[in-house]
């Protein structure tokens, strides 16, 4: 199944809990989440485990950095998320800061970085989700004036 990261919208609500049936690798065993957002600020996340609260990821919308996705899922991914709608699925990106003397040529947040190709899939009906490794990745670059 073929989707795109503008086709679908994430609300966000505390009584939803996000199941990963694969876990979110290097975390096998938290597979439960809440994913929690300040009103001021829709496009960031913290996903945070409901097994062990310390285990928290910062999360964001892929156009807080300008990135569109469009993305294929195998029949295997397709029946893991329960996706029948390509527009019930959303596209989370995971958040991590640069060390210090390692930032590169970045303006919207200088220290921070998204993790673009391993991006989490969220079914936004039936609330499960995993992390999509993308191996191969095409890049396109839009200009608008």
């Amino acid at each position: 199944m073929e989707f795109s990261s503008t086709d679908s919208t994430l609300e966000v609500n505390k009584r939803h809990t996000l199941t990963f049936p694969l876990s979110i690798p290097g975390f096998d065993s938290q597979t439960l989440y809440r994913l929690h957002h300040e009103e001021e600020n829709p496009k960031l996340f913290s996903l945070i485990s409901i097994n062990d609260p310390s285990v928290e990821f910062a999360v964001a919308t892929p156009t807080l950095f300008k990135v569109h996705y469009q993305i294929t899922l195998t029949e295997d991914e397709t029946a893991l998320l329960h996706l029948v709608d390509p527009t019930d699925a959303a596209v989370l990106v995971m958040l991590y800061q640069t060390p210090e003397g390692e930032i590169e040529n970045q303006q919207l947040f200088p220290s921070i970085n998204a993790n673009f190709l391993g991006p989490l899939i969220i079914n936004t009906a039936s609330k499960i989700g995993m992390q999509k490794v993308l191996n191969t990745t095409e890049r396109f670059v839009t200009i608008q004036g």
